[in-house]
């Protein structure tokens, strides 16, 4: 199997990499919207609001300069993003009406399509904006299924518990009282319980500083992993951090046992202390990046429970932060998350996320243990759960990604439109479905649409192993400064783990760094029985000498047939020139790794016939007449002759 983990679509990628999914955006290259409408920027329509020439207002106390982006206030001024600034000024604009979302679709994104997270993410900055850098001076009522409105005031202390000012608690239920009274008017069926709207703002957690037990802890490390996790809480404010009136509180000490350091965390409730999640996580002393590792693995199952969580009375939220623990393990417990989010959904049959993680954990059981005596079962319980999820939310995400992963694997037009279907949904707080959408267009070599999810995956979850797909989707496309980038940003976190070498060097041998690829299997990147070869298979292409490139070829070869599930030996021996040889492996691995056909040496065999039965046995042709698309091959110069056929 290649690195990228695309063994089959309802595979996790992060679970291919033996860890969970963890990414850090320190370059944003696309905006959300741009990500969902990605076009050359002289092409960007011009939007409703055009802020060169939109006057200064005042909101309260705060005076806001569209024209620099800013908020001032108190004599310190205060930039947003454009999209931001846009969508207030057309809030404002209303004095106080509701404003629908088409509106603001067409003011703010020009009647672009956009996907919902995208309103969601400039509506969050927008409220933190008010509650961290205007004092309050105005919020946003979010009014469900219709709009939002903008209230002007000292809206902090209003009585009333409208949206403005209701906090965010574990525990709060809605219940729509006139569709239940329409309910048993029209049928005399019982009342009819909903599960409550997403939180009118995002959950407000109070980081407590982490200390040290003990005077043999390094004294910069408490501090070290603070700012770790602080980072890893992100900037799309989902979650606010905040000393200040907060919901949770989360602490840590770390101390030292044995060789090992040992970092203990606790979240409880701010409002009575109860106690919601408690978790240990260990490295070993020497290790440098794993401080960093862990605290993001701790902020990830945070996210996942408090965001996806949010709603569930206290009891329930505690219960559903051990799913999370388990769902994002160093090594996912599927099992143990299966049993534990069974008794939530006994306890609370109307939360959607929750039948949904259901059917996620019944399904990575059985991929875990496809031999399992009760396969059969757990996917019939995944099915339904998927189901009853989406009876409860029709535009809940992870549900529609489930009854992806269930399909045949050649049935890639059906995939792909529940994906696609999935990544414009209520995404779950890690954002998975849009990487999952973003593997399936690898899968089909629509790798350009593919770096655009993963960068609008990064813009949903600041950490994760984004940055690993997406530096191999630049390297097959052949742009190897931003493959080395983002490779850059996924070593920051994983350089310490198992496998890392040897991920390293196979990402080095798809962009052709060959020099490169050479030094880390000698650093442990290659097996010990393959070591040699890929060794002197490197060094010759890297010197690109023809007499030492055909001495290669036989050993490469020999380790290939003696290892035939290892696809990546396809793409070496395509490096090397011997395309019989290549395509021997291709064929024999492409139902595990069916996205080798489009790496970069593999490409030079487009015009081989083999190459062209190799995509037609995996319905990629099909697929491509079918959904009127085109994979990147096709845009190349001298393309194969079987891109005149699409259409």
């Amino acid at each position: 199997m290649s690195f990228l983990g695309l063994r089959r679509v309802w595979r996790r990628p992060e679970e291919a990499l033996g860890r969970p999914r963890f990414d850090r955006t320190w370059v944003r290259l696309f905006s959300a919207e741009t990500l969902l409408n990605p076009r050359p920027p002289h092409l960007e329509p011009l939007a409703g609001v055009d802020l060169t020439h939109e006057a200064a207002f005042r909101l309260g106390r705060t005076e806001v300069r569209p024209s620099t982006l800013e908020l001032f206030r108190d004599g310190r001024a205060t930039t947003v993003e454009r999209k931001v600034m846009q969508a207030l000024v057309v809030l404002a604009r209303r004095q106080g009406q509701v404003t629908s979302r088409d509106e603001l679709i067409e003011q703010v994104w020009a009647g672009r399509f956009i996907g919902e997270d995208a309103i969601h993410r400039v509506m969050a900055k927008l409220r933190q904006a008010a509650e961290v850098h205007c004092g309050g001076d105005f919020a946003l009522d979010t009014i469900p299924r219709v709009g939002y409105r903008l209230v002007v005031g000292d809206v902090r202390d209003a009585a009333a518990p409208t949206a403005r000012n209701a906090r965010w608690r574990p525990g709060r239920r809605t219940w729509i009282a006139g569709a239940a009274a329409l309910v048993l008017a029209l049928s005399g069926a019982a009342a009819l319980h909903w599960w409550p709207q997403p939180a009118t703002r995002p959950p407000v957690v109070r980081l407590v500083a982490f200390s040290a037990l003990g005077p043999d802890v390094p004294a910069s490390l408490p501090a070290s992993l603070t700012d770790d996790s602080r980072a890893a809480f992100g900037t799309d404010n989902v979650v606010i951090l905040r000393d200040r009136d907060p919901d949770v509180v989360l602490s840590g000490v770390v101390r030292r046992i044995g060789d090992k350091l040992r970092l203990a965390v606790q979240l409880k409730d701010a409002r009575d202390g109860t106690m919601l999640w408690s978790g240990v996580r260990e490295w070993p002393a020497a290790e440098k990046v794993s401080p960093r590792f862990n605290a993001v693995n701790v902020t990830q199952i945070l996210r996942c429970g408090l965001i996806d969580g949010a709603g569930l009375p206290p009891h329930a939220l505690a219960l559903y932060l051990q799913y999370c623990d388990a769902r994002f393990s160093i090594v996912p417990q599927h099992e143990r998350g299966l049993a534990i989010v069974r008794r939530l959904v006994e306890e609370e049959p109307g939360f959607a996320i929750g039948w949904s993680s259901l059917a996620w954990s019944a399904e990575g059981t059985i991929a875990l243990d496809p031999k399992r005596a009760d396969t059969a079962a757990l996917h019939a319980e995944a099915t339904a759960a998927a189901a009853r999820a989406l009876s409860i939310d029709p535009r809940h995400a992870q549900a529609y990604a489930i009854q992806a992963w269930q399909l045949p694997p050649l049935a890639h037009a059906a995939r792909e439109r529940l994906l696609r279907r999935a990544a414009e949904s209520r995404l779950t707080a890690c954002g998975c479905e849009v990487v999952n959408y973003a593997g399936s267009l690898m899968l089909v070599g629509r790798i350009r649409e593919a770096v655009v999810q993963y960068q609008r995956a990064d813009q949903r979850e600041p950490v994760g192993s984004h940055a690993a797909y997406l530096s191999i989707a630049y390297a097959v496309l052949g742009d190897a400064t931003r493959s080395d980038e983002a490779f850059g940003r996924f070593s920051e976190l994983f350089a310490d783990t198992p496998g890392f070498l040897s991920v390293a060097m196979q990402r080095a041998a798809y962009a052709g760094q060959w020099a490169e690829a050479g030094r880390l299997a000698a650093s442990g990147g290659a097996r010990p029985q393959s070591r040699e070869a890929l060794i002197a298979a490197f060094e010759a292409l890297a010197t690109s000498d023809a007499g030492r490139i055909a001495a290669a070829r036989p050993a490469v070869r020999k380790v290939a047939d003696e290892a035939p599930d290892v696809s990546f030996y396809s793409v070496v021996l395509a490096a090397l020139g011997d395309r019989p040889a290549a395509l021997d492996v291709m064929e024999r691995t492409i139902a595990d790794d069916p996205v080798q056909p489009y790496y970069p040496p593999a490409l030079s065999l487009r015009h081989e016939p083999r190459y062209l039965r190799l995509l037609q046995q995996q319905g990629l042709i099909e697929y491509w007449r079918e959904t009127r698309t085109r994979p990147d091959m096709c845009r190349a110069a001298n393309p194969p002759a079987f891109c005149a056929t699409l259409g």
